[in-house]
C-alpha cells in the first residue's frame, strides 16, 4: 500500500477494517453500513458553506 502521508493508510484502512469488524460483532449486516464520504480536509468548507446558506435563508 502506498500513501502520500505516513498515517493515511492507518487512519483510512484501519477505520474501514474496524468498522466492518465492529458491525459484524454487533450483528449488523454489511449492507446496512455506509461511509459518509466527507472530503479529506473538507469539513470546514462544508460547515461554513452550510452556515452561510442557513444564515441567508
Amino acid at each position: 500500500m502506498l500513501s502520500p502521508y505516513p498515517d493515511d493508510e492507518t487512519l483510512c484502512c484501519a477505520g474501514t477494517i474496524q468498522r466492518a469488524r465492529a458491525a459484524a460483532w454487533l450483528g449488523v449486516p454489511p449492507e446496512r453500513t455506509w461511509m459518509l464520504g466527507y472530503p479529506d480536509g473538507g469539513l470546514l468548507r462544508l460547515l461554513t458553506t452550510l452556515h452561510r446558506a442557513g444564515a441567508g435563508g
